[in-house]
């Protein structure tokens, strides 16, 4: 099966106590509770790459964990956003809805400077199949406590850049035409 790797340049989290501020400048998502800056959601826009499929048989969420408050484990929840933003000037003011799907992990201290895979394999199928329009991710901690802080591009060390890997059954070659059966040279 073929497994392809795709980058995840386009991230963002925004703030509640700075909701007009955009932070896609930031080494780091925060996602959860932060002194500083109160509810910290992050978001993310994935480009998929043209697939030979309609479906894939998996699709993995891979992050770097840099900073993990508290020692209880923090609910990281993937949100599917339902209409287009953009990274580079979303704020907590123009954050866009977003809705909550199956896909989440706990993420622990044992977790620091590791990579933690989310299963995203539905919500990338319901992208391909045309049920939800790709708009992206909005990654949310809602213990209200906890802030978890993932790597992003902007880090500069490339092993801690947000990725997503997708696996998929190859298409099988058409069948021949029976039309002729004979090959023209």
């Amino acid at each position: 099966m073929p497994t392809i790797s795709v980058g995840i340049p386009d991230t963002t989290f925004v703030s509640s106590s700075m909701p007009t501020q955009n932070f896609s400048f930031y080494p780091l998502m925060y996602v959860g509770n932060d002194l500083v800056f109160s509810e910290c959601i992050s978001l993310m826009e994935i480009d998929l790459p043209t697939l030979p499929v309609t479906t894939v048989e998996s699709a993995v969420l891979q992050l770097s964990v840099i900073v993990k408050t508290d020692t209880n484990a923090s609910p990281i929840v993937v949100n599917r956003v339902t209409s287009s933003f953009d990274a580079q000037t979303v704020t907590y003011d123009t954050l866009q809805s977003f809705t909550a799907t199956a896909s989440q992990i706990n993420v622990n201290t044992t977790d620091i400077y590791q990579i933690v895979e989310i299963d995203i394999t539905t919500l990338v199928n319901e992208w391909l199949s045309g049920t939800h329009e790709n708009n992206g991710i909005a990654l949310t901690n809602p213990d209200g406590v906890t802030l978890v802080q993932f790597g992003t591009n902007n880090i500069v060390y490339e092993p801690y850049f947000p990725k997503m890997v997708i696996t998929y059954s190859e298409t099988p070659p058409p069948p021949p035409s029976s039309d002729n059966p004979y090959a023209y040279i």
